[in-house]
């Protein structure tokens, strides 16, 4: 079977060039060689643009020498016809062959001759051989350079006696183009853009790079070129006048679908400001704050588009246009039309999604009220819940629960003074509770139940630092919290309040009533706002102090001698979106996160550390399964003999990677394939058994896993169930850790259901 499927690509590989007509032959690329006349001109530039000229087309691909696509074109093709069995085959499973004629040479030299021109080199010669044995054939070119690269020799920009003119001469002592330097074809449009953005920051709004020209004159020496700006001859007195603006008039509730209806009434703020509206759902004060632009200043293309970001990161608005008409007053007048397009204020969402296997079950649910414009100044409540369940066998579970409350106020940062590269500054105050819960059985016929609460209250500054929001910054000075622990065994807390004075690990001051700051400062980089980025990224690093307390009987405090631990959390994380092609996209997922000790006797609470696994993590297994370290899977609460152990296979350093193709399917359906790996750790200083504790060999030690994943997007949230199998298990024993290898254990595969991409 192996011999006829080789012989049939060898046949149907043959068949590309056997059954061409009679006179055609098979492109099969070109090259290219400089052949500059001197030996120390310098061409680099010039070889690697030459290189991209002989780019197209591109020649038919090839599989190990053998091109099928192109032999079953051949076989199927019917040149009398257009329509019909055979051509359908064609078009469908083949690939129309690329074929060598004069009109590739002609493209080729005419590109080479434009680029070497373009890089200086106006004397150049090409010459073109074709190449090849029977019906395949190569172009080879040859470009000699006969003259050294033209340098600039003088450069002279209008210096008449309008207001244009003296802004050129004096814009010409910053230009890009240097007395010689060589001449480059991209410099003169860069320069054009330079020239027109200056310009048009000052006032001369019709003014654009298509009404500027240069012109070179090569004729007066074989390496020198004089260049001269002017004007193009269709630039009229339109485009050389400089324009202020005469009058704002601002429409707060604009709806595209009943523009110009009636019942709209205009409200005048001065003498050349004015509001036109229905309604007024934001505060005058706040749109005005945010306006660059004023009346009787000069057009400023900064500052349009200054305000137009200002004005959408408010986060209340949902479209922003601003349109310039000429005044009828005068000439030199605008009138600036500010349309604003509100979203809805208020805004519900819920998400859902579930995690099951053959010994354990859970779901994970949240949901969250949003108000964008509480007091009519754009204030943006947020009041959040997210809760956690997983059921293990019938005897353990675990639940998670946080609700926040977020209010952002826009422009409201005491001393802080917005710059005009800032999209917007705002003021921040949070409220959070964190719930967590698990349940266990304590001896034969006891049930142990442990829930961890911490009520924290936090205020600080947000501001996107340029103009598009792509980066953010939040610093958070000012953040106390109290945590609590509650059991349903009263002898068993006060066993634990009385050990504490004698653990020498820490480890039961997580269950021990403390009073924290945690100040914090986090740093934020999303271009994908922008539209269509060439490399959608999401970059996010957050670091925090936390410094405790503790609150103790008296006694048990002079014993234990606890001082105020001190903690540092760092966490990054990193995603990147790569559009393979229009329909696939490659991400990836890095993620980092430790907490160290800082001082004596500081120790960490669950709601403090990291775990892995689930949803959107290692998704071959459940979530708080693996680690720290190489630690076997076990039971959250033992006991060893009269001490209580909780495993929450929690740590306090994680890894985490992933990797997914994500294929679009159709309008609605994607199918994506992925890879996790990760782990968790202690640090030596932070405690954990010797298996638990972070070493070189970490990169041994990380579970990881591979599956498969199905998607379907109702626009408003994506369903999405993905299947996964373990692929390496830390706490194997070495050997044993992978798959394939002996005694490796069950790969039963891990289905995980939720709402949205796992990143």
């Amino acid at each position: 079977m192996a011999i006829a499927i080789l012989a049939s690509l060898v046949l149907s590989s043959c068949m590309s060039t056997w059954l061409l007509p009679k006179g055609e032959r098979l492109y099969k690329g070109a090259k290219i060689r400089l052949k500059p006349a001197g030996k120390h001109w310098k061409t680099a530039e010039l070889e690697a643009a030459l290189e991209k000229d002989i780019v197209l087309p591109r020649r038919s691909k090839s599989f190990l020498g053998m091109r099928p696509r192109v032999g079953i074109y051949n076989i199927f093709h019917n040149r009398k016809k257009e329509k019909g069995f055979r051509n359908w085959v064609a078009k469908s499973f083949g690939k129309q062959p690329v074929l060598n004629n004069t009109g590739i040479i002609t493209q080729h030299q005419t590109r080479m001759k434009n680029t070497a021109a373009a890089h200086g080199f106006f004397s150049v010669r090409v010459v073109t051989k074709v190449k090849g044995f029977w019906k395949k054939k190569k172009l080879r070119h040859k470009v000699y350079l006969l003259q050294p690269a033209k340098r600039i020799h003088q450069l002279n920009y209008p210096a008449d006696s309008t207001e244009l003119g003296r802004r050129l001469s004096q814009l010409q002592a910053s230009s890009l183009l240097k007395l010689g330097k060589p001449y480059s074809f991209e410099k003169l449009g860069l320069e054009r853009q330079r020239l027109t953005d200056s310009l048009r920051n000052e006032g001369w709004f019709y003014l654009s790079p298509e009404n500027l020209i240069f012109k070179a004159d090569t004729l007066n020496s074989d390496s020198l070129v004089n260049i001269r700006l002017e004007f193009k001859d269709d630039v009229t007195d339109r485009e050389k006048r400089r324009y202020r603006i005469s009058e704002i008039v601002i429409y707060p509730d604009h709806d595209p679908q009943t523009a110009g209806e009636m019942g709209q009434q205009r409200e005048a703020v001065d003498s050349c400001t004015a509001f036109v509206f229905s309604e007024m759902p934001l505060k005058k004060r706040v749109i005005l704050d945010n306006l660059r632009f004023g009346c009787g200043e000069y057009f400023s293309n900064e500052k349009y588009r200054s305000t137009l970001f200002r004005l959408l990161n408010l986060g209340f608005y949902k479209f922003v246009n601003i349109r310039y008409e000429q005044s009828g007053l005068a000439d030199s007048l605008l009138e600036a039309h500010v349309y604003l397009t509100p979203q809805v204020p208020k805004k519900l969402e819920a998400s859902v999604s579930g995690i099951f296997s053959n010994n354990y079950y859970g779901a994970q649910s949240g949901l969250s009220w949003l108000h964008r414009n509480l007091f009519g100044a754009a204030e943006n409540l947020r009041i959040g819940w997210e809760g956690n369940w997983v059921q293990y066998d019938k005897s353990q579970s675990i639940f998670t629960s946080d609700i926040k409350a977020s209010l952002t106020l826009p422009q409201r940062i005491p001393g802080f003074k917005m710059r005009q590269k800032n999209a917007l500054t705002a003021t921040r105050v949070s409220f959070l509770h964190q719930l967590y819960f698990y349940q266990e059985p304590f001896g034969s016929d006891t049930v142990l139940n442990i829930s961890i609460h911490n009520f924290e209250g936090e205020g600080g500054f947000y501001w996107k630092k340029n103009k598009q929001g792509t980066i953010t910054h939040e610093l958070n000075p000012i953040n106390a919290s109290l945590q609590f622990t509650h059991f349903n065994l009263d002898s068993l807390k006060e066993f634990i309040l009385l050990a504490v004075p004698f653990d020498t690990s820490a480890f039961l001051l997580q269950f021990v009533t403390q009073v924290k700051l945690k100040p914090s400062y986090a740093f934020v980089f999303d271009n994908r706002s922008l539209g269509t980025p060439k490399w959608p990224t999401v970059f996010r690093q957050r670091f925090v102090l936390n410094g405790s307390g503790f609150l103790l009987p008296k006694d048990i405090a002079n014993a234990a001698d606890l001082g105020y631990p001190l903690n540092f959390f760092t966490e990054t994380d990193f995603r990147q979106y790569l559009k393979l092609q229009r329909k696939t996209t490659l991400a990836y997922r890095l993620a980092f996160s430790s907490a160290f000790v800082l001082s004596e006797q500081s120790g960490f609470t669950p709601l403090d550390l990291y775990t892995i696994g689930g949803p959107s993590s290692v998704r071959a297994f459940r979530p708080r399964y693996i680690g720290p370290g190489t630690r076997l899977p076990d039971d959250l609460i033992v006991t060893d003999g009269d001490n209580l152990v909780v495993n929450n296979h929690i740590g306090n350093l994680m890894l985490l990677g992933s990797v997914e193709l994500r294929q679009q399917l159709g309008k609605n359906w994607e199918l994506a394939a992925f890879y996790d790996a990760g782990n968790i750790w202690f640090t030596k200083s932070a405690g954990g058994t010797e298996e638990e504790q972070f070493t070189s060999d970490f990169y041994n030690e990380l579970a990881s896993g591979a599956g498969l994943g199905i998607r379907y997007n109702l626009s408003l949230f994506i369903l999405r169930l993905d299947l996964a199998i373990p692929i390496s298990k830390p706490y194997q024993p070495l050997g044993s850790r992978w798959i394939g290898q002996p005694d490796y254990g069950s790969f039963a595969p891990q289905f995980n259901f939720a709402f949205g991409h796992p990143f």
